[in-house]
């Protein structure tokens, strides 16, 4: 706030709007003598230079500047006439009277030597900065360099001399250019909330892409006069339309006036953001209409910026111009009354294509339904558009009717996985996935080596996705087979669609049960080792690795992870999941909970909608058993009822899922419980046939157990599979007395845990076993089984004792089911009550309990209500 002592030029300021903008007058605030704010008309810095200037604790001299106010002379007599009436007292008798201010070379140590005698800050507020005469520029940065009093704060439309290198080598400046005037999301949000208007994701989304976040084409989207319950993309723009018509119309006046101009700016008008490579690429098409002198491309933009038509952004070496939304509104109808637009678009999009504007291109192409263009545009960067376009590629695409999406499937492909993004559009991407699969059959005959490896990766991730796994692992397959089979330069043109190819095709072999053809796949990525591509790459090794036990590798691959800097939004959304994944599961191992759940956690933004939640539940589930099986009962329960009634997950997932809740339930001591949950299968595989196993050893079947274990020996499993089945047979060995046989087992887990990073088997197996095995190991064993065995493991498992009950205790506990009362307990079965009593103590001695409650829950776990011979 302004001290009560300060005084502000006769000029008013610009009247405050709505929205206070505290990130961009913080940028302000920072200690410099001159502040640049830069925009095109209608972005919004007369209004922040007017804020600024509000906030500094000074004497303000505000200045709207135009022609007359342009040359040395009537610049410092309208600044010299106001610092006396603002400070409210003479400055110096030297320059009092104006009016015989000297020439140039004399001027300026006269000024500087009056302006060191204030007593108390200036600021000078310049609004029109691009009206100052170069001459005027360079005495105003000298005197300012020498007045430490004086600060100077400046709104221009153009890139001017203010920003040139030598003027920020003489004072301390601080620019906010055009991008940054933009309304941000949560600007925009704040906007709608303080004109009463629904301030939702999916309307902030719609004002935004509709007014590119221009301050001005914002409030005008704002200003409807009948604002839509539900607004749609066409609605807005339309509205804007309306709003061009009456605020800027004088754009179509340069035709009489710079009939070049207007031409290059209607041709460029259909791209966003104008690189000034092909506004030259324009102006050469255009040659006649803008010949003469200053006619090139850069001239051209020049005079459109000082019209405040638009801005320059991007640094020397990469110009782009952007055109206000309201200017490109009416340059856009101009071009399409015209019958220019579809050249113009072609032409543009050519040249995006050619320089490496991939998203660009994509974008316009949709936008003018350009489909073929799209989808080659789709395909080179088809991972990218996902990354960083996802609102605008639902924007651009979903509008296209599903029978031309038929015809373009990569297209499909792109809308049905960033629908999946969106937990309230799923029902639309399983609609479009199926729509992908469908236009690849009838499609993909007449495609090259090269497109049709693309496109068997996008089918095999849609099948994916949609637990299609077998089918979608044997697309990968044969994508790959493709992949591998071509020369360096073919390799080339596919450029960073190899790291899609290989790393979408590699989680389809994953979720297809071939995790070793997986991590093949992977090795495939020609991505260079310190491209941020790679890192995609880098991720699904690290979670393949660790997912199947693997945990020396996987702890290698992640120490590199965690020394590369990864794009921001990477680390914690889909590209980084198996990365955190695969932190997880080697914290897990090291008994680090705090630091699992940590990394578990990383993706909760995105885990309703990501492909891998089913893979997080069951860590999860891991991490629960060490930390409460029952919450963790709760947990997966949860997580798998808010996905109800989807299919994304397949057999084995679903499997993987039921398996985890069996071993929670058994480390609950709820042996009934556990029996329910294993998945039933005539051939069950080797997960379930290890977690069967572990059921009748902990009941105390050990003969059971290894007649179990005995059928899933010879399935191909993985590593850790393998480990907790080795463990699991050390200690059925050993309690049915194979000492010999047990040690040869133990020495084996032993050297397998050791070499894979593993300590969990040994938690998986009962308490009571893994106390024995120990003793095993130390009585003869190597030093490596000591070693390994003597890890400190979490008590999960407990052996659960099989009971024995007589006829009268059963029929006790079945009574007890309905009542606590003794006496009708006796009433109903006909016996006095000290007989209950005594035959409760009994049963109560022999459960282990000293309650109802408690007796019922040991019971059920022990399956006693299932007839005489259960348990």
């Amino acid at each position: 706030m302004l001290s009560s002592s300060t005084t502000v030029q006769a000029v008013p300021f610009p009247e405050r709007h709505l929205l206070s903008r505290p990130r961009l007058l913080r940028r302000l605030n920072r200690r410099a003598a001159l502040v640049v704010i830069r925009g095109s008309g209608g972005s919004g810095k007369s209004t922040l230079l007017a804020d600024w200037a509000r906030q500094q604790r000074a004497t303000v001299i505000w200045l709207d500047l135009d022609a007359t106010l342009s040359d040395p002379e009537p610049f410092w007599r309208a600044v010299l006439q106001g610092v006396p009436d603002a400070a409210g007292k003479a400055v110096g008798e030297a320059w009092r009277d104006t009016a015989e201010l000297p020439a140039s070379r004399g001027r300026v140590p006269l000024i500087q030597a009056g302006l060191r005698g204030l007593d108390q800050p200036i600021v000078l507020a310049l609004d029109g900065a691009e009206h100052l005469a170069p001459q005027t520029v360079t005495e105003l940065v000298s005197v300012l360099a020498v007045v430490p009093m004086l600060v100077v704060g400046a709104a221009t439309r153009e890139r001017g001399l203010l920003e040139s290198p030598a003027m920020r080598m003489a004072v301390d400046t601080v620019v906010v250019d055009g991008a940054e005037l933009a309304f941000t999301t949560a600007e925009t949000a704040e906007l709608l909330a303080a004109a009463g208007l629904p301030a939702d994701d999916v309307t902030v989304g719609l004002v935004r892409a509709a007014s590119g976040g221009h301050p001005r084409a914002t409030r005008a989207a704002l200003g409807a006069p009948s604002w839509p319950e539900r607004p749609s993309a066409v609605e807005l723009t339309r509205h804007l339309l309306a709003i061009a018509d009456a605020a800027d119309r004088a754009v179509l006046d340069l035709g009489a006036e710079d009939s070049g101009l207007l031409a290059l700016a209607r041709q460029s008008s259909l791209v966003e953001e104008l690189p000034l490579g092909l506004a030259e690429t324009l102006a050469e098409t255009l040659a006649e209409t803008i010949a003469g002198p200053g006619a090139d491309a850069a001239g051209l933009l020049d005079r459109a910026e000082s019209l405040g038509l638009g801005s320059w952004g991007g640094d020397p070496s990469a110009r782009v111009f952007h055109f206000t939304p309201l200017v490109r509104v009416i340059l856009r109808r101009e071009l399409a009354a015209r019958g220019e637009a579809e050249a113009a678009g072609r032409l543009a999009i050519g040249w995006l294509l050619a320089h490496d504007g991939i998203e660009a291109a994509f974008l316009l192409a949709a936008q003018t339904g350009e489909y073929e263009l799209a989808s080659a545009a789709a395909a080179r960067r088809f991972d990218g558009l996902l990354v960083d376009y996802r609102a605008e590629v639902r924007a651009v695409l979903a509008p296209v009717p599903l029978q031309t999406m038929r015809q373009f499937p990569l297209l499909a492909m792109l809308l049905a996985v960033s629908y999946n993004e969106v937990a309230r559009l799923r029902p639309r991407a399983l609609e479009y996935f199926d729509l992908a699969i469908l236009g690849a059959k009838a499609v993909r005959p007449g495609l090259g080596v090269t497109e049709a490896i693309v496109l068997d990766t996008m089918v095999s991730s849609a099948l994916r996705v949609t637990a299609q796994s077998g089918r979608a692992a044997r697309v990968a397959a044969s994508a790959l087979d493709g992949f591998s089979a071509l020369g360096e330069e073919e390799r080339e043109q596919l450029g960073l669609l190899s790291t899609t190819v290989t790393t979408q095709c590699g989680l389809s072999l994953l979720y297809g049960d071939e995790p070793d053809a997986a991590l093949a796949a992977f090795r495939l990525c020609p991505a260079p080792l310190d491209s941020p591509h790679s890192l995609r790459v880098l991720s699904a090794q690290a979670g393949t690795h660790a997912l199947i036990g693997e945990m020396a590798e996987a702890a290698v691959i992640v120490a590199e992870g965690r020394a590369r800097t990864w794009p921001r939004g990477w680390a914690d959304g889909y590209v980084g999941s198996l990365f955190q994944l695969a932190q997880a599961l080697l914290a897990i191992e090291a008994l680090e909970f705090e630091a699992a759940r940590a990394h578990l956690n990383a993706i909760d933004e995105h885990i309703g909608t990501i492909e891998h939640w089913g893979l997080f539940a069951g860590a999860q589930a891991r991490l629960d058993l060490y930390s409460g099986a029952v919450a963790g009962l709760d947990r997966l329960n949860m997580a798998r009822h808010r996905r109800r009634g989807r299919t994304d997950l397949d057999v084995r997932g679903r499997a993987d899922l039921d398996i985890a809740a069996s071993t929670l339930h058994l480390a609950a001591g709820n042996l009934r419980a556990a029996e329910a949950d294993l998945p039933t299968a005539k051939r069950p595989g080797p997960a379930v046939l290890v977690a069967r196993a572990r059921l009748e050893l902990v009941r105390e079947a050990p003969d059971l157990a290894l007649a179990v274990l005995a059928e899933a020996a010879p399935l191909p499993m993985t590593p850790r599979l393998r480990a907790e089945l080795t463990a699991l047979t050390c200690a059925v060995r050993l309690r049915l007395g194979r000492r010999d046989e047990a040690r040869d087992a133990l020495e084996s887990l032993a050297a397998t845990l050791e070499g894979l990073g593993l300590m969990t088997p040994l938690a998986l197996i009962p308490v009571e076993d893994l106390r024995d095995l120990r003793a095993l190991a130390d009585a003869g064993g190597s030093a490596q089984a000591i070693r390994v065995l003597g890890q400190a493991v979490p008590a999960v498992l407990r052996r659960i004792r099989a009971l024995s009950l007589s006829e009268r205790e059963r029929v006790v506990l079945r009574e007890l089911v309905a009542t606590s009362s003794t006496a009708e307990i006796a009433e109903a079965l006909f016996v006095s009550v000290n007989t209950v009593k005594s035959q409760l103590r009994s049963l109560y001695r022999k459960l282990g309990v000293s309650s109802r409650e408690e007796a019922l829950v040991v019971a059920a776990a022990q399956r006693l209500f299932d007839g005489p011979d259960a348990g």
